[in-house]
Parts: C-alpha cells; sequence; structure tokens
C-alpha cells in the first residue's frame, strides 16, 4: 500500500511529500533519515501566496490556491465587505482538502476547539502548520455536527459551514451535471443573501446539505431595496453525494409544508428536485398544497410567477 508521508518545515512555508511503499519505515527512529530522503525526492515545493503547487494526496496533481469561501465573521456581511479565506484545489480528480488560515482566525479556531483557554493554538493532528503564521485544516473537519436531520443555521459558524459546502463541495467537488443529456437541470448557487434563510442537513455527525429560503416579504434583491419576495421561496438546495438516497429533500419539503400555504422554487428546478416534489405532493396530507406550488424567474426588476409543470 501506497503512504504519502508529509514533513513541515516550520517557518519557511515549504511543504515536503515522499511516497513510500512501506508505512512501517515511518517511524520516530527514521525521521531524520526520511528528512534526508525528502530533500532528495521533492514533489511538494514552496507555497505563497499567488501560487501553489503542493501535490494533491489523491492524485498528486499540483493543488492550486484559490480564494475559497467569507470569513466566520463577514458572512453577514456584503460580498465587498468580505474578507476570504483561501483553499487548496485539485483540478484533476476535483478534491479541495483544506482551508488555510492563521492564528488570528479566532471564530473559526474556537469552533473547531483549535485554541486554549489562554487563547494558544493547540497541537492537534487536523491541521498542518504551513509556516509559523499559517496552516492548513482539513475541510472535512469543518462539516462535524453534533445536531441531526434539517436545522436552522442560527450561527454564523453555522452560516459559514453552509458555505463551505456551497464552494467547497457543490461547485468544486461535485458540480452539477451541466450541458448533458438527458438534461438535469442542475446549477451552481450563489452565497445567499443576509436576509436569507439557510438551513443545514445533518446525518452521521456531519453536515451533509443545504438549502436557502428567500422568505415572504423580505429583500428580493441587493441593489433593489423596494422589491421584497411576494412569496417564500425555495431558492436552493443540495445534499451531497455521501447524503442522499435517504429522504433529505423529502424531509425537508414535510417541514416546509407545514408552517407555509405557499411555495415558490426558483428556476431552474432540476429533474430530481421535481419528481421528489411529485412524490411529496402525493402524500394525503400534502394534497391541499396541489394548487399552491409555483416556479419563480427573478428578472432585475419582476418577479414572475408560473403553476409548476410535475413530471408523471
Amino acid at each position: 500500500m501506497n503512504v504519502v508521508i508529509l514533513f513541515s518545515c516550520e517557518g519557511n512555508g515549504v511543504l515536503y511529500y515522499l511516497l513510500l511503499q512501506n508505512h512501517n519505515f515511518a517511524t520516530t527512529k527514521n525521521a531524520s533519515l526520511l528528512s534526508v530522503i525528502c530533500q532528495q525526492f521533492i514533489i511538494g515545493v514552496k507555497m505563497d501566496k499567488d501560487t501553489a503547487t503542493t501535490p494533491c494526496l489523491n492524485c498528486l496533481n499540483p493543488l492550486e490556491l484559490i480564494e475559497l469561501v467569507p470569513k466566520v465573521n463577514d458572512v453577514y456581511k456584503s460580498q465587498e465587505e468580505q474578507d476570504w479565506f483561501y483553499g487548496l484545489h485539485c483540478d484533476l480528480c476535483k478534491k479541495c482538502p483544506y482551508l488555510i488560515c492563521d492564528e488570528t482566525d479566532t471564530p473559526l479556531l474556537e469552533a473547531l476547539q483549535l485554541k486554549d483557554k489562554e487563547m494558544n493554538i493547540k497541537k492537534d493532528e487536523r491541521f498542518m502548520r504551513m509556516d509559523s503564521k499559517h496552516f492548513m485544516i482539513e475541510i472535512r473537519e469543518i462539516f462535524k455536527t453534533t445536531k441531526e436531520g434539517w436545522f436552522i443555521a442560527e450561527t454564523k459558524y453555522q452560516r459559514f459551514q453552509s458555505f463551505v459546502l456551497n464552494h467547497a463541495i457543490h461547485t468544486l467537488e461535485e458540480p452539477p451535471e451541466m450541458g448533458c443529456l438527458p438534461e438535469t437541470r442542475e446549477s451552481l448557487f450563489a452565497l445567499p443573501f443576509h436576509q436569507d434563510q439557510v438551513w443545514l442537513y445533518a446525518c452521521e455527525g456531519e453536515v451533509k446539505g443545504f438549502a436557502v429560503i428567500k422568505q415572504k416579504g423580505k429583500r428580493a434583491s441587493q441593489g433593489h431595496p423596494e422589491l421584497l419576495n411576494p412569496i417564500d421561496i425555495l431558492d436552493a438546495i443540495f445534499i451531497r453525494n455521501s447524503g442522499r438516497r435517504q429522504g433529505a429533500c423529502t424531509k425537508l419539503l414535510n417541514k416546509i409544508f407545514c408552517d407555509i400555504n405557499r411555495l415558490a422554487f426558483s428556476e431552474p428546478v432540476s429533474c430530481n428536485l421535481i419528481s421528489v416534489l411529485d412524490k411529496a405532493l402525493k402524500d394525503p396530507t400534502n394534497k391541499k398544497l396541489e394548487d399552491s406550488i409555483y416556479t419563480i424567474n427573478q428578472g432585475l426588476f419582476f418577479l414572475n410567477l408560473n403553476f409548476i409543470e410535475l413530471m408523471n
């Protein structure tokens, strides 16, 4: 079995990777020898703000340094005011394994319990230090939660979890199948407005989905405050592959239908969602909603409601 051993040289931002055939070789007594070998078999090189050629642990393709997601304290700010975290992304296998932060990113570090009572960085195997200031956190650590099922994102960190799931997973790792036949009508999602309601879906101790609801009477456009949502709108919903085929979408629809009388779906509505909606409306308890479901086309100066055409 191939094992990738990582060495981080403190203070110079250089990461060295060595592909070994025998993981038993990676012991403490061999550390100095391994360090020498790494110097001769470097396939990872220096990283800085503009470049990143650290190899992907999945396929060894160089990772790209990209702007990934707004910082925790900026999730309610406008895009112009937001400060963003960088992340590492593999363009070949589409993995987005790491988010890069520093010791000043207290809200994230506190949420991950990476700071002690004196606010010092704790030693933790969940992150790898890049230099004296920056370190990489595994994206999967951000999704951990004690919640179960669907719940409203009430804290900045929970909203931040939905942003990471949207950009790191939905946009980069598990993008929609656009431009293929048969047409799926799937699409990418913009980050929600600060007034939008965000839901998270958790199972097995991990956040695996999100949904965005534009609530009736709230602003429909950032640039046009006079435009208000005429109806509650399910603007986005995504369940990552590992959380699908467990009835997550149906559970959300049942929750929503308990509280509202009319619901619109932002176009385009994916074929999968229409199929789920069709099944949900066949539930006798939801029968009354058959004439209260719409699609909505949100233009710059208008909102056009149309009856949804369900697939049969």
